[in-house]
């Protein structure tokens, strides 16, 4: 698969990629709708994360997980030493 920049890509080249990609998988008659919406996920994802507000909000919410989940991991060691 070539390098693509999928972030310079329109909704109709998506469309049309992804039935490119389906029909080289030999599968005929398959519904590329499903591919094209991943694309188009994966598109937003990557032009949320090259904006500053938002890598620094799911850094942030990240952070906040690791906390959480270190906490509940605690507490589990915790219990389990009492029981």
């Amino acid at each position: 698969m070539p390098d693509l920049d999928l972030t310079t890509m329109t909704d109709a080249q998506i469309d049309t990629y992804a039935a490119e990609q389906i029909a080289a998988c030999g599968v005929p008659g398959e519904d590329p709708a499903g591919l094209a919406q991943a694309l188009r996920n994966m598109t937003a994802r990557q032009k949320a994360l090259q904006d500053p507000y938002w890598c620094d909000l799911v850094n942030q919410e990240a952070a906040a997980f690791r906390k959480r989940e270190e906490l509940a991991a605690r507490e589990l060691h915790e219990k389990l030493e009492w029981s």
